[in-house]
Parts: C-alpha cells; structure tokens; sequence
C-alpha cells in the first residue's frame, strides 16, 4: 500500500521518539475555509521567541507510546527495518536531529496547541529536513518543512526572487500547520495526511 510505503520511514520516528509527552486531539477545520489561506500580516505576534540554546539532550524514551493509532503498521517490515536503524546504525544522527531541534519545540508546540494539532508532528521537520533552517532537496524543496514553491505559496508563503518564507522556521510552521490539518480533513487518518505530506496528496 502507498501509504504504509511512504510512512515506513516516518512511523518508526513517533515510535522511537517519545519525548513529547503532551497528548492533543485534532479538532479539524472549518468546514467554510478556502483551501488556499493568506496568512494575517503578522500571523506570529502571539508565538514565543525561539530558545537560543538547547538546555538538555532530548533523550530517546521507549515508554509513552505516540498518540497516533499505529499498531498494524508499527509490525509492517519495512517499519521494522527502520525502527532497528534508528535504535542501532542510525542513533547518533537521530540523536543530533533530535537535539537540534529541541530549541525550536517550545514555539512549535505552541502552535500546535494553538491550531488544535498532536504534539508529535513535531517530528516531522525532524524526518523532512534534521530540523535543519537552510536544508534544500534534490526536488527544490526548501527550509525546515521542505515546502516546494507552490505548495509553500498555496498557503500562504512568500516565496519569490527576493524573499523565501519557506526558511523562516515560524512562518513555515504556520503554513505547515494549515497543511497538515487540511490533509487530515481531505483524508480523515493522521497515517494517511502524513503519507500525503510526504509523498503528496494524489500519490495517497
């Protein structure tokens, strides 16, 4: 299946990764909102300034299972085969990408406390791009979410030859925020909105 495909690589990061211990539940969107959202002029005034330094390690935690409903495809083998990386050759990376972003999670969990999101989605930028503010793709993707340059400006991103918001960490999350939630609507499944965030909506 598509989905399990695409999620083979993303699943094995919320089962890992247990540190964020908030539990929320998506409320979904209004059902009246355009599909393409302008962002306010100033969308952020309310958001915290970033911590400049990380205080501690974010330590890998086995206990606290993700709040996302994933036991069949947590047993999917290619999850499998991604759960034993993570906890063997690829720890230390996983570790630095996860330290990395430690300073941004107070302001993104934030928002998506503010927009009614799981606090796990947290991890995604984590999978797209190490938490990494000047990661670009092969593809053009660019910044901490990987927006292409449509998909950033259908939601409200400025992105032309001058100015690139795909960078900025805030807005970026805020467009990615709209994303995400738009994706859970379209497809009623936290597993399925992931798959489309990351392979797109029409291969899901």
């Amino acid at each position: 299946m598509t989905a399990t495909r695409n999620l083979a690589f993303f699943a094995p990061v919320l089962i890992v990764s247990s540190s964020c211990q908030t539990r929320l539940v998506p409320s979904g969107v209004n059902e009246t909102a355009p599909f393409v959202h302008q962002l306010n002029p100033d969308p952020l005034q309310s958001y915290p300034a970033l911590v400049s330094e990380p205080s501690t390690n974010m330590i890998v935690q086995e206990e606290a299972p993700p709040t996302f409903d994933l036991p069949a495809l947590s047993k999917d083998p290619l999850v499998q085969k991604w759960i034993r990386y993570f906890l063997s050759d690829g720890k230390e990376r996983f570790q630095r990408y996860l330290n990395r972003g430690l300073p941004y999670r107070p302001a993104i969990l934030t928002m998506f406390k503010k927009e009614n999101l799981p606090a796990e989605l947290f991890f995604v930028p984590l999978i797209e791009s190490g938490f990494s503010l000047k990661a670009r793709s092969h593809a053009g993707a660019a910044g901490p979410w990987q927006f292409m340059k449509g998909t950033g400006r259908r939601f409200g991103l400025l992105v032309n030859q001058y100015v690139d918001e795909r960078w900025d960490l805030y807005r970026s999350t805020v467009a990615a925020c709209i994303y995400l939630k738009r994706l859970h609507k379209v497809f009623d499944s936290w597993p399925l909105a992931l798959a489309a965030y990351i392979a797109g909506e029409s291969r899901v």
